[in-house]
């Protein structure tokens, strides 16, 4: 049994480079495909074998802590695999932070995931915090790769932890040239988070890796403190958002992070029509709960007709509150893994009149497919340690 702990899976992501990253990408990929046939298949036929079983999550709510445990179990003809994580309460409903260096891992999800052999035989362990992230972010880059027509020169975050980073690091990763990306715009809520993690972290390692890269940061907080106060937050917000080409949105929020106006450049508001404005990718991932929002519904429905993919369409629709609050019919989502489904599955997604947006809430099966690849990695390259007797 191999377990892989944070600090080597961590070393081990950031060894990646763009082919390891499209094996990684197809892997998700199959997966995601196997999950869409299966269910369109049971749709028609009764009494088929499932190849994936994937029960529904449980969660245990602590209410001295505030915090919320998932269980997620699953299993498909090669392995099985259980995800335990905590995710902490609210930073908004949070207790005061001490300022202490623990405080960071008060903000940050724990847990692990297991793999096991069809037979039962625990072959790992990983550190579930890493790869949430990064398979998360690596589904993202599905559709995010896929929709040629949309230049990627310039990028807009939402968030500061895990997600964030990854979505930044796998956009440079995927696609064929990181020239083409020529900037990145983190925007966050709170500016300590922010300058803890992105701007002392990230930002050094991506500059040393990237040098024609253009970064930049600045928190919600931060500039409402200013003399305008909120305007100049709308103000810097409005201008990022009008010039991106990319948006991805990894909070947990509650309202929506930008409107749809915002999108517009504010000389064009009172003159443009729906079908000449610039055409973006927007993902949202940050909202995982009914009552959870990352836009607003006129920028949900701004993809051809109204289109959403999403990873799970079942999981979306129970789950995602974007969706929820608007009603979205099923007819206007398309699960990923439909994808692989068509006869050349690394084609480029239809070129339709408006955005291309994703909403993905995470399922086991993303947990397995990729855990196990890394799992694999890793005792390749002499990450983890071997323990015996399991």
């Amino acid at each position: 049994m191999l377990a892989v702990s944070e600090k080597h899976l961590s070393n081990l992501l950031l060894s990646l480079d763009h082919s390891k990253c499209q094996r990684l990408l197809k892997h998700l990929l199959n997966a995601l495909g196997t999950f869409s046939a299966q269910q369109q298949h049971n749709a028609k036929t009764e009494g088929v074998p499932k190849t994936i079983h994937q029960p529904a999550r449980t969660s245990i709510v602590s209410e001295k802590w505030g915090s919320t445990t998932l269980f997620m179990p699953v299993s498909d003809d090669q392995s099985s695999g259980f995800k335990v994580v905590t995710v902490p309460r609210p930073t908004n409903a949070a207790t005061p932070n001490t300022g202490n260096k623990s405080d960071s891992a008060v903000t940050a999800i724990r847990g692990v995931i297991n793999i096991l052999s069809p037979d039962g035989g625990l072959e790992g362990i990983l550190s579930a915090a890493e790869i949430t992230a990064f398979r998360t972010a690596l589904a993202t880059m599905i559709p995010f790769t896929r929709c040629p027509w949309i230049p990627k020169k310039r990028i807009v975050i939402f968030g500061s932890g895990k997600q964030a980073e990854w979505h930044a690091r796998l956009a440079l990763l995927t696609v064929p040239d990181p020239r083409e990306i020529e900037e990145i715009t983190f925007i966050n809520r709170s500016h300590r988070r922010l300058d803890s993690t992105i701007i002392s972290i990230l930002f050094p390692d991506l500059r040393q890796r990237y040098p024609h890269l253009v970064l930049d940061a600045y928190s919600r907080e931060q500039e409402e403190a200013k003399a305008d106060g909120e305007n100049a937050y709308k103000a810097r917000l409005r201008a990022d958002l009008a010039l991106s080409d990319a948006i991805f949105c990894c909070t947990p929020s509650t309202t929506p992070l930008f409107t749809y106006d915002d999108l517009i450049p504010p000389t064009l508001i009172s003159t443009s029509q729906p079908s000449s404005l610039k055409e973006r990718f927007i993902s949202l991932i940050g909202s995982y709960k009914p009552h959870m929002q990352e836009i607003d519904l006129k920028t949900l429905l701004s993809g051809p007709h109204g289109a959403i993919y999403v990873d799970s369409i079942e999981a979306c629709m129970e789950e995602a509150g974007e969706l929820i609050m608007a009603q979205v019919d099923a007819s206007h989502l398309t699960e990923l893994g439909e994808l692989v489904l068509s006869d050349d599955d690394e084609a480029a997604l239809p070129n339709g009149s408006g955005n291309v947006i994703f909403k993905c809430v995470g399922m086991g099966i993303m947990d397995l497919a990729i855990g196990r690849s890394l799992l694999y990695m890793a005792r390749e390259q002499g990450y983890g340690t071997v323990l015996d007797g399991f």
